[in-house]
């Protein structure tokens, strides 16, 4: 009423940043003083803006441990830090969601693909696998095992077939979780330097009339290939005493022998054909006379041999002896009379 025209002061403190009431105070020149408030509102609507506005695909071996973050900016506070919504380390092929967020709850997204690789495959521990030696036969195989950049430690696995009983190489095959594969070779070497053992240690002796014409084959054990029959080193019938050798030889060539005497006899003498040979008469001599037969029991047919030279002159009794190979002889008597009756 006296000084006209008052400005008003306030005690708030410049800039304002969050919504609350204002003072002003009108004071005149003689100290008189009034006050009146005012509701200062802030608000933030908008968003951060990424500040790269599409972000760069990342590709990688294996896994990523790390991000470089991305900013935003936001009209309010400035530069936001992103925030991944994966865990680290990331092992599979994923999109990353980045979150920009300001003070006042505003938020905007960005996306990163992330592509996860293994193009290279397990690398054998050691270069080059011993051979494996056996008697015999490999029953069971230790799985070799490489190293796999991504994986760690890969263990090999085999086509091979158990048990192996020839000399062969086995293909090891290492495979990733990515299905990234190697190989390696390692040869197994079957062995056998054991001979058969015979099953009998002695045997037997076999006897036989004039011939043999088979023998039971022997056997023997083998380490490798079990039974092996006996191959004998005579050709059937066995007509003289000998002494067989049997040989048992299993699929390596190692073998051994047994030795089986086989004695052939004849005991038997042989028996004429006719049982009485006819008397023969004649005049003044007798020149010849036709030989009889006997059969033998191993020689067949056995031609006689008379004990008197011819010409036959005088009465007599005429022996025929028939002896076989092994010296067995029979004897037959015919009686040839000599006459004179002219």
């Amino acid at each position: 009423n006296c000084d006209g025209e008052i400005i008003g002061t306030t005690n708030a403190v410049l800039p304002i940043t969050e919504t609350e009431t204002i003072t002003w105070t009108y004071q005149d020149e003689s100290g008189n003083s009034v006050t009146q408030n005012q509701l200062i509102s802030i608000n933030d609507t908008q968003a951060p803006i990424a500040d790269v506005e599409n972000l760069t695909s990342i590709t990688a071996e294996c896994e990523v441990t790390s991000l470089t973050t991305p900013t935003a900016t936001d009209n309010c506070d400035g530069e936001i830090i992103g925030t991944a919504d994966v865990e680290f380390p990331i092992t599979e092929t994923t999109t990353v969601e980045w979150t920009f967020e300001d003070a006042s709850g505003n938020s905007a997204i960005q996306n990163q693909l992330i592509t996860i690789n293994d193009t290279t495959a397990p690398v054998a521990d050691i270069a080059d696998l011993s051979p494996i030696l056996g008697q015999c036969q490999i029953n069971e195989l230790d799985a070799p095992t490489a190293t796999d950049n991504c994986n760690g430690s890969i263990q090999a696995y085999t086509n091979a077939i158990l048990p192996i009983t020839d000399n062969t190489i086995v293909v090891w095959i290492y495979e990733d979780e990515f299905g990234n594969t190697s190989q390696q070779n390692q040869f197994i070497v079957i062995f056998d330097l054991t001979p058969p053992e015979p099953n009998v240690i002695s045997l037997s002796n076999v006897e036989a009339q004039c011939e043999l014409t088979s023998l039971t084959p022997p056997t023997a054990t083998d380490n490798c290939d079990g039974e092996i029959v006996g191959t004998a080193d005579v050709v059937f019938p066995i007509t003289q005493t000998t002494t067989v050798q049997w040989t048992f030889e299993d699929a390596s060539g190692n073998s051994s022998t047994q030795n089986q005497v086989v004695t052939i006899n004849d005991t038997t003498a042989p028996v004429a054909d006719v049982v009485n040979l006819p008397s023969i008469e004649a005049q003044c001599v007798v020149t010849s006379l036709n030989p009889p037969s006997a059969t033998d029991n191993c020689d067949g047919e056995i031609i006689g041999t008379a004990d008197v030279e011819f010409p036959i002159t005088e009465t007599t009794t005429v022996q025929w002896i028939f002896e076989d190979a092994s010296g067995n002889s029979a004897i037959q008597n015919q009686l040839v009379t000599i006459n004179d009756t002219t």
